[in-house]
């Protein structure tokens, strides 16, 4: 059975939790990860997502919120190379 850890970006304080150290040590172990809630560090994430391969992000209430800058904001995802590991969860 695998865990999920989940850690959240929605402000500065939160995204320190998210660390390079912590994104390791599970990568070491095999346990997926799910950086919710990205916007507005979406490319960011997206880049973790896609250094890390166990590293996933959800854009969906990003995507919600954005209204018409939506497309922007997935093509931010996706240019970061994130696409495999970008979900819009609703």
């Amino acid at each position: 059975m695998s865990a999920t850890a989940t850690a959240t970006s929605t402000c500065s304080v939160q995204i320190r939790c998210c660390s390079l150290r912590f994104l390791r040590a599970t990568e070491q172990r095999g346990v997926p990860v799910l950086l919710l809630h990205g916007y507005p560090f979406h490319r960011q994430a997206a880049y973790l997502a896609q250094v890390y391969s166990h590293a996933f992000i959800d854009i969906g209430l990003a995507v919600h919120n954005t209204g018409a800058l939506s497309r922007t904001l997935i093509s931010g995802v996706v240019g970061a190379g994130a696409f495999r590991q970008a979900a819009v969860l609703h």
